[in-house]
């Protein structure tokens, strides 16, 4: 059972970090809705869209294990990671293409 996330901005790995904590929102999000993050993708062409891949595995039966996919969403130095039953790549139509 996942036991949530933190989150903790930092230019570099050198610098002074701040624990903003848990950027989860939704049922479940205290305990990262049942999964764990494993990876964050860039949304190609948009600066600042990123899509978090959590990993919900069932230990009793691995071939039903799944993947969660939420986009990450940017508030001034906030980070959101909202839960979502349906989206898609439209969320990102605001965000600033790559130039």
């Amino acid at each position: 059972m996942s036991n949530g996330i933190s989150f903790t901005p930092g230019q570099v790995w050198k610098d002074t970090w701040e624990v903003i904590g848990n950027p989860c929102v939704g049922p479940n999000a205290e305990k990262t809705f049942f999964a764990q993050s494993a990876f964050v993708f860039p949304v190609a062409g948009k600066n600042d869209a990123y899509i978090a891949m959590f990993d919900m595995w069932n230990k009793t039966d691995i071939g039903s294990s799944r993947y969660v996919w939420l986009p990450i969403r940017f508030e001034g130095d906030r980070m959101t990671i909202k839960w979502m039953d349906e989206w898609g790549l439209s969320i990102f139509a605001n965000v600033n293409n790559i130039e």
